[in-house]
């Protein structure tokens, strides 16, 4: 609460400004460069719509090339959301990002233990 907020009484617990919704986007970037088909078109594609959006927080699925986690991350950047993190799942894993315009204090991944295979990319 600002103390001089006009029309609100310090200590009367109404905030000046009103709640805002956080926005969230997640996308399966379909990012596995060994099958997906115009994978650098689609990742272009989103970076550019990424550096444009008010999203708050965007969930990434599927980016599995440094290079295409550079590439969002700075498009990011652009727009607003300075702060990520990436959980790299390993072998042909998930390959999650992470993009906030707010400080990420704590990242945590929860691997299922029942999930299709890399043989089998149409599950």
């Amino acid at each position: 609460m600002q103390p001089n907020a006009p029309g609100v009484q310090p200590g009367s617990g109404v905030s000046a400004a009103p709640p805002r919704a956080l926005k969230v986007v997640t996308l399966n970037c379909w990012g596995l460069w060994i099958v997906a088909k115009r994978r650098q078109y689609r990742m272009d594609a989103i970076a550019s719509w990424i550096s444009k959006s008010d999203a708050d927080v965007v969930l990434l699925q599927e980016v599995f090339l440094q290079a295409d986690v550079a590439s969002l991350i700075t498009a990011a950047e652009s727009g607003g959301c300075s702060n990520s993190h990436r959980f790299r799942g390993g072998v042909l894993g998930g390959e999650l990002l992470t993009l906030s315009r707010y400080p990420i204090s704590t990242a945590q991944f929860e691997q299922y233990s029942v999930a299709g295979g890399p043989a089998a990319p149409h599950h």
